[in-house]
């Protein structure tokens, strides 16, 4: 095995964790933001998974592009982008 091999492998388990942790974390936000009472219109978890992939195509473009915008611009942009499409999907008309 080449260490190119070990290095992509690496590479592949090292994003597939910081994935799993961004979910993990996008869930436990969502979940709080969700209506205890009623059911979402869309499953939360389809919620979770369209945020999450959201965020990680954004931040990769963002980093292929050298950062072009500073990070808190790029984040009001990802909020302004996906928040009203999130509120919906949960139930809330905020």
């Amino acid at each position: 095995m080449s260490c190119s091999t070990v290095g992509k492998q690496s590479s592949a388990i090292v994003a597939e964790h910081m994935q799993q942790m961004i979910t993990d974390l996008v869930r436990d936000e969502l979940a709080a933001l969700a209506p205890h009472d009623t059911a979402t219109p869309i499953p939360i978890e389809l919620v979770v998974q369209y945020t999450v992939s959201a965020f990680l195509r954004l931040l990769t473009w963002w980093a292929d592009h050298d950062g072009p915008y500073p990070a808190a611009q790029m984040d009001a942009i990802f909020q302004q982008l996906t928040l009203p499409g999130v509120l919906a999907g949960l139930g809330r008309a905020d």
